[in-house]
């Protein structure tokens, strides 16, 4: 009986540590940007994200060990660990392993960002409690405040920083619509902790604070925050009318859902709502949607590859995109999470990101149904926020900021329902590790973090540097650049974007020699980085090796067949080589589907004779 007491006690002192590193976790990653950072915003979120999982993964391992069968929390581990296992496998199958496991295009989405948001969500579901709830509610209402504070000096417009590219206010998460999906679960949650915290001053100032949030969704204009937000309030109204009268309930319940569909309705432009809810981006996401199928149906089994939507987006993308859009913008994400499932990870990757969201789905409704009281009400605001997240997935990107509250609150969930039916103490019994071994693990395994850390602040700060320096026509500041590019190109981790930016920038300041291998080992890498094609046959074009510049040229039609710019450089690089029937093949296909656009009326006006 002492051994057990002595184990329990030691498993709660184990539980309150490693939910309490988690609640750090989560609120560093929500609040924290750092501005000398070429992205301010996700690399400082993704370092703490990684460096936080690497050490909770030391309270992590003894779950490793149970062999208890038939228990939601093993249920839900072992289906993180399936999901988590075919992402690395296809990973290692990408053609660009960096790009896999580091992710694209800055957002940090690739093996490495969700191998750390499962280790904390297992960290939740294996050791929050009951116990846990008010703690939980105080660092929410931490974050909030902080958040909505931010807001507000954005929204009087003297926010001290110099931040620009964003349609509304975006508090610490540094896009708008990610701040409107976080300022939404933010006040679902707050607005359920006001049931928890007993003294009239502090519900006073979440009623505050809630209001405040309101207005922070309002002035983001993220359109589908305020919808979600919205419907939010509508199924909140209708839980506690749902305890006062079923009469009242049922009326309302289809009222309801008739607002839901009009508003579905509007959100593609129909019915009366439409002028009210629709916006252009909505068309946009469908051009994503549609691209993310082609790669489906074109790569079934693996996918185009870990986070390479954008490495495929423009072979595949519909001909109006360009049409409507311009030659140059991109998408490196389907704009649909589990889209972006399918389509970069295959069948198979997709299937297991479903049915893992589903099992929570089914634990948190199952959670909230079994219960009464209190753990209803909380195991209810905990399946709401989780959904506000979920439901944003399907029409944005995903983003660590987000993320990092969709998986701890999936790992709410799962704990939730197994205290619900009292799963946990056969579990809990199992979880045993001592203080010292659990330090030594952590710092074991944080270690190859801190280097990989380490390497990739190093290279953002230099890029800032670089970003702030670049003037060409400065020339006192020339070798001063070089030598920061030079030092910045031998960082590990350094990413391809990253190097093809310094690449081109050498040769802007005259290091050909430089600037063209930088580009050139990026292209060796990943044979279909567009932007390493277009500075090649740009140079090609400047030194006159037109025959270089058509044979690059050639390889960006491949990847890029759709975009009229190309074609019409390469109608004056054959023009420059008195190949009049190349140009005439060229001209047609610009008549083909762009003749109306700009680079059609170019080419009537500088090449009347095609």
């Amino acid at each position: 009986m002492a051994k057990e007491k002595v184990r329990s006690q030691r498993y709660l002192e184990t539980a309150n540590k490693a939910v309490n590193l988690g609640l750090i976790a989560l609120l560093l990653i929500s609040l924290i940007f750092y501005t000398t950072f070429a992205d301010p915003i996700n690399v400082p979120k993704f370092l703490v994200l990684i460096l936080s999982a690497s050490w909770l993964l030391g309270y992590l391992l003894p779950i490793f060990k149970i062999k208890t069968l038939g228990n939601s929390q093993v249920t839900f581990l072992r289906l993180t660990l399936v999901f988590i296992g075919i992402m690395t496998i296809t990973a290692l199958l990408t053609d660009n392993l960096e790009v896999a496991f580091f992710g694209d295009n800055l957002r940090k989405n690739g093996v490495l960002n969700y191998l750390a948001l499962a280790l904390i969500s297992l960290v939740f579901a294996f050791y929050f409690s009951s116990s846990h709830k008010i703690r939980f509610f105080t660092y929410v209402l931490i974050i909030n405040s902080i958040m909505t504070f931010y807001g507000f000096i954005q929204i009087l417009g003297i926010d001290p920083l110099p931040w620009t590219g964003s349609g509304g206010i975006f508090s610490t998460i540094g896009n708008s619509n990610f701040a409107g999906t976080v300022f939404s679960i933010l006040f679902v949650l707050s607005a359920i902790s006001i049931h928890f915290f007993k003294k009239q001053i502090i519900k006073f100032f979440i009623c505050i604070l809630v209001t405040s949030n309101l207005i922070c969704i309002y002035f983001t204009n993220a359109r589908q925050s305020q919808i979600v937000t919205m419907l939010a309030i509508c199924i909140m109204f209708l839980y506690f009318i749902n305890s006062k009268s079923k009469k009242l309930f049922y009326f309302f319940f289809t009222s309801f859902i008739l607002g839901s569909f009009l508003i579905l309705l509007g959100i593609f432009n129909k019915g009366p709502l439409g002028v009210y809810i629709y916006k252009n981006s909505v068309s946009v996401r469908g051009f994503y949607w549609k691209s993310a199928f082609k790669m489906i149906q074109d790569h079934p089994f693996l996918g185009v590859g870990i986070d390479r939507y954008g490495a495929f987006f423009k072979e595949v993308r519909d001909v109006n995109y360009p049409l409507k859009y311009g030659w140059d913008l991109t998408s490196t994400n389907a704009h649909n999470l589990p889209l972006q499932m399918f389509a970069t990870g295959g069948l198979f990757l997709g299937l297991s990101y479903l049915i893992l969201m589903t099992l929570i789905f089914w634990l948190g409704i199952k959670s909230v149904r079994s219960q009464i009281g209190d753990s209803r009400y909380f195991n209810f605001g905990i399946l709401l926020a989780w959904l506000v997240y979920q439901i944003q997935t399907f029409v944005s990107v995903d983003n660590v900021a987000m993320a990092i509250w969709g998986w701890v609150l999936a790992g709410i969930i799962v704990a939730n329902y197994s205290i619900t039916i009292n799963q946990s103490n056969t579990i809990n019994s199992q979880l045993r590790i001592s203080r010292e071994k659990q330090l030594i693990i952590s710092a074991l395994l944080v270690i190859p973090t801190i280097f990989v850390s380490f390497n990739l602040a190093r290279a953002e700060s230099n890029m800032f540097q670089l970003i702030i320096r670049f003037n060409p026509n400065v020339q006192s500041d020339t070798e001063k650049f070089k030598e920061i590019a030079v030092n910045t190109l031998k960082i590990p981790f350094l990413d391809q974007s990253y190097k093809v930016q310094i690449g081109g920038n050498l040769i802007d300041y005259g290091y050909k020699s430089e600037g063209l291998k930088a580009v050139q080992e990026v292209l060796q890498k990943d044979k279909r980085d567009l932007q390493s094609l277009w500075i090649l046959a740009m140079y090609s074009e400047n030194t006159k090796n037109f025959n270089d510049a058509i044979s690059l040229r050639k390889k960006i039609e491949i990847l890029d067949p759709w975009n009229a710019k190309n074609y019409y450089f390469i109608i004056t690089d054959f023009y420059n080589l008195n190949d009049n029937a190349q140009m005439k093949i060229y001209a047609e296909k610009i008549r083909n589907f762009a003749g109306d656009t700009d680079i059609g009326k170019q080419l009537k006006n500088s090449f009347p004779n095609l």
